[in-house]
């Protein structure tokens, strides 16, 4: 995805500027704006409380999808690891793994109380 720049310098000549956007950042601005949503939503009695799990979970699987996608345009369709992924594939794996190891933990300790 890019976003295309026109203008014009003081001569007349026209310029085009392309501005790359890579798409795998739509999902870590959807975890994002997850993050800033759960907060208010695990104090109250409504909605329930474990919907900020369930938004946890969610939220990390979309970063662990999305970091996959890295390999999947590559042609690799089973994979174990982060070992043939580009820098920001293994940051979004790894964000994506703890918010749902930390959305498991906090459903089980909500549970067993």
């Amino acid at each position: 995805m890019s976003y295309w720049w026109y203008s014009k310098d003081k001569e007349g000549k026209r310029w085009v500027t392309s501005i790359s956007i890579p798409y795998e950042l739509f999902p870590f601005f959807l975890c994002l704006i997850m993050a800033i949503v759960i907060p208010p939503l695990r104090n109250g009695k409504y909605p329930p409380r474990y919907l900020g799990d369930i938004l946890l979970l969610g939220s990390g699987f979309i970063l662990f999808f999305s970091s996959k996608l890295y390999q999947f345009k590559t042609g690799i369709w089973i994979s174990w690891g982060w070992r043939n992924m580009p820098l920001i594939g293994k940051i979004f794996y790894l964000c994506g793994y703890l918010l749902m190891i930390f959305g498991a933990l906090d459903f089980l300790m909500m549970v067993l109380r």
